[in-house]
């Protein structure tokens, strides 16, 4: 379980980087964050169910509820 809080500054994030690049990486999230894959993970498949994001390959792109 997380915090709405937590997930709701993620998702703004995500909605900002999604306003300049097309891609992102796990990568960019951890250094952005200091968080780790092992939580990472699982909230970047929450954000696919909600649809903020898709994965593609090794990454994210928006998805439809940011498109």
């Amino acid at each position: 379980f997380w915090a709405q809080s937590p997930l709701r500054k993620l998702q703004d994030w995500i909605t900002s980087w999604f306003e300049k690049e097309d891609y992102l990486e796990m990568a960019d999230l951890r250094e952005a964050f200091a968080m780790s894959r092992k939580y990472l993970v699982p909230v970047l498949e929450h954000f696919d169910k909600q649809g903020v994001t898709r994965r593609t390959g090794d990454g994210r792109v928006a998805g439809k509820q940011l498109s």
